[in-house]
């Protein structure tokens, strides 16, 4: 390993330590109230909608699909 690359494991140390005891749905939980990326201005939302209309997958579907899949992880 590279001396930066072991500066920026023992930098996101912790983080990943806390990850690591999370469950996915836990994550994903604890990105809903932080702030968008810049530039973004919370248009990833519509974004999404509209490539879910544009195939016919209803919104619930997915929506429904991602949280068991969070909840159980993929399947083989």
């Amino acid at each position: 390993m590279k001396p930066f690359e072991v500066a920026w494991e023992l930098q996101d140390g912790e983080t990943k330590l806390r990850r690591e005891n999370m469950s996915r749905l836990e994550i994903l939980r604890s990105f809903c109230n932080k702030e968008c990326v810049n530039d973004c201005a919370g248009e990833w939302l519509t974004i999404a909608t509209n490539i879910l209309e544009r195939n016919d997958i209803p919104v619930r579907s997915f929506t429904s699909a991602v949280y068991q899949l969070l909840q159980t992880g993929r399947g083989k």
